[in-house]
């Protein structure tokens, strides 16, 4: 009896053990909340479905968040501030799409969750567009008019102004396509003025402002 009495209260150690293990398993990370976007018009982003406004597509789901990237190796992109594993340089901020797929297809998923084979399904975090605002020369980086180009502004030496255009993704636009690309720069006086005051010679009216793409 005394023997069946010391199980009893072993099992119930046990059972007491586990149940203070599960209550201690940790929840799972909040996700993003969901957004809508245009497949066409990826700058189109709304809290709630809907249509786009421009092409009236029915916007599609998409979870968006905060990651890291290598301003070299675009391919290198992580959850935290750091360098980049290939090149040491310094990560810079990006928005991404978060999604999970299986080794299995190609699906994309926007939970967490299990393969058909039971492994956890994997986490991928992709560049999307407009998700890169990082000047590459040191200059101011914007938006295009037409919402789609990226534009960075520099002054690298005096009386020098460069202009850089990239596409949606913030890559360089390839040389074939800067011949469609119109640019024009203007300044005012006070620019002008505070330009002439702060650069070597020459004179102020024979400063000239250079535009390169």
């Amino acid at each position: 009896m005394r023997a069946f009495g010391t199980v009893v209260c072993v099992l119930m150690l046990l059972t007491a053990a586990l149940s203070g293990q599960q209550r201690r398993v940790p929840a799972p990370p909040k996700l993003p909340p969901l957004s809508y976007t245009c497949v066409h018009h990826p700058d189109v982003l709304e809290d709630k479905p809907g249509v786009c406004p421009l092409c009236k597509l029915t916007l599609t789901p998409v979870r968006l968040d905060s990651s890291w990237m290598c301003p070299v190796h675009t391919a290198v992109i992580e959850t935290n501030r750091g360098t980049c594993r290939l090149c040491q340089r310094q990560l810079v901020p990006v928005t991404v799409s978060l999604t999970w797929s299986c080794r299995a297809d190609n699906a994309s998923h926007l939970e967490p969750g299990l393969c058909s084979d039971g492994s956890p399904r994997i986490e991928q975090r992709a560049l999307r567009p407009h998700g890169n605002h990082n000047p590459r020369h040191g200059g101011q980086f914007f938006m295009a008019p037409d919402n789609w180009h990226h534009i960075e502004g520099a002054y690298p030496i005096a009386r020098t102004f460069r202009l850089y255009v990239y596409d949606d993704y913030g890559r360089p636009l390839p040389a074939d396509k800067l011949k469609d690309v119109e640019a024009r720069v203007t300044s005012t006086i006070d620019d002008a003025v505070e330009f002439a005051q702060n650069a070597p010679d020459p004179a102020p009216e024979e400063a000239v402002t250079d535009l390169y793409a």
